[in-house]
């Protein structure tokens, strides 16, 4: 048995180390609307994208932003923190605000985003960044170029493995990025989850055929069979192919 203080009511709590204390937060508590995405910053503070717009939470109270503070749009679908400390975040319809604490400031279409639904980002090792986009596709930008990868539908998933490879997925294909070679891995249902952990386990969540457990990312790829953690198995071997790469100046 231990104790906890309660982030709301400031009162101990005695937790069962196998049942633990489970707290529910809605629009009772200071929600605006569903949550689409959370993100735990560099200083503590938790953001979650809702349905009705940015919410910050400090463990006491949720502070919302919206489109009449300078969010592109009330609907946010991801959240990403970049090396400096500013975060980034994906909206239904409204392109991709980036806030450093004081403002915001939007890119859209006419910034040279391929599509103003962006439902994933991710910042690379080498600090540019990438904007999954559902209806239209991959795409990276840094401050000079923007590069636009393919124009395959592309899902929230998007991930960075150990090695620096891009892992991505569009509906029942798992891909991974390097250098500008993809691979391709079909999957018998949709792909809702990627993971990489801490042993270097990789880890597909699917909906309806289980989630897999490969020993490493590199095992993803045939012959090697994934070793099935629920019920299901691979549909289909994947191989190799190019993705075409057009690169053109930000406005």
């Amino acid at each position: 048995m231990q104790n906890r203080v309660d982030v709301k009511t400031h009162e101990v709590q005695t937790v069962h180390p196998k049942q633990g204390v489970w707290r529910t937060y809605d629009v009772t508590n200071g929600l605006p609307g569903g949550v689409r995405c959370v993100l735990q910053d560099q200083q503590g503070y938790l953001w979650l994208g809702t349905q009705a717009g940015l919410c910050r939470y400090d463990g006491v109270e949720f502070l919302t932003y919206t489109v009449a503070d300078g969010l592109a749009a009330n609907i946010v679908t991801a959240i990403c923190e970049d090396r400096e400390g500013r975060l980034w975040f994906g909206t239904e319809g409204g392109g991709v605000s980036c806030f450093d604490g004081a403002r915001f400031i939007t890119y859209t279409v006419e910034d040279g985003l391929l599509d103003n639904r962006v439902n994933g980002l991710l910042q690379d090792r080498e600090g540019g960044f990438w904007f999954a986009q559902f209806w239209s596709g991959l795409m990276r930008f840094d401050t000079e170029t923007v590069m636009c990868l393919t124009d395959h539908p592309v899902s929230q998933i998007l991930i960075q493995d150990s090695q620096g490879c891009l892992w991505f997925g569009d509906e029942n294909d798992l891909f991974c990025l390097f250098e500008g070679q993809a691979r391709r891995q079909p999957f018998a249902r949709p792909i809702y989850g990627l993971l990489e952990d801490s042993r270097g386990y990789f880890w597909v969540a699917t909906e309806g055929d289980g989630l897999y457990r490969y020993d490493s990312a590199e095992a993803v790829w045939p012959p090697l069979p994934p070793q099935l953690w629920g019920v299901g198995a691979l549909w289909a071997r994947g191989g190799g192919e190019r993705f075409a790469i057009s690169r053109r100046r930000r406005v």
